[in-house]
C-alpha cells in the first residue's frame, strides 16, 4: 500500500493494522510528518515533493513495484494528481487499485496512465468531493 499525503498519519496507521500482511508506505513533502518508528514494523515513510518528477522518481525506486493499491490524498492540486499518476501507476500490481481524493478538475481524467472512473459524492458539501478510481477491474 502506498498514500501519498500522510498529514498526521493515522490513515496509515489503519492500513497497516487492517492489512497485516502488506508493508505500508508514505509520502509526503513535510519531513515532520513521516513516520519511520523502529517499533512499526512494516511501514516506511519517505520525504517526497508531489510537484517534482524527481522526486517523485526517486521515492518510487525506494518503494518499487507490486503495489497493490495507491492512494493519493496529498497536495489536491490537478497538475500534482496527473504528475502523480503518471510516474507511480507504474508501480501498481495487474490488478492493483490507484485511487485519488478530492478531484477539483474531472477533466485530468484524459491525461491519466490508466482507464479511470469518476465518482461524485455529495457535492454539496465541498465543489471537491469527487474520488477518481485507475485500474483493478474496471
Amino acid at each position: 500500500i502506498l498514500e501519498i499525503g500522510i498529514y498526521h498519519g493515522f490513515s496509515l496507521l489503519l492500513w497497516r493494522e487492517y492489512f497485516p500482511n502488506a508493508h505500508v508506505y508514505g509520502l509526503d513533502i513535510d519531513p515532520n510528518r513521516l513516520i519511520n518508528e523502529p517499533w512499526l514494523d512494516r511501514l516506511t515513510s519517505i520525504q517526497c515533493d508531489q510537484g517534482s518528477e524527481v522526486s517523485l522518481r526517486a521515492a518510487a525506486t525506494r518503494v518499487g513495484g507490486g503495489i497493490d493499491f495507491i492512494c493519493d490524498d496529498a497536495s489536491h492540486i490537478p497538475s500534482h494528481q496527473v504528475l502523480t499518476a503518471q510516474v507511480l501507476a507504474p508501480l501498481l500490481a495487474p490488478d492493483g487499485f490507484y485511487a485519488i481524493e478530492d478531484i477539483e478538475d474531472p477533466s485530468i481524467m484524459e491525461r491519466l496512465p490508466l482507464p479511470s472512473r469518476l465518482i461524485n459524492f455529495d457535492l454539496s458539501v465541498a465543489h471537491y468531493n469527487r474520488l477518481i478510481v485507475m485500474g483493478g477491474k474496471q
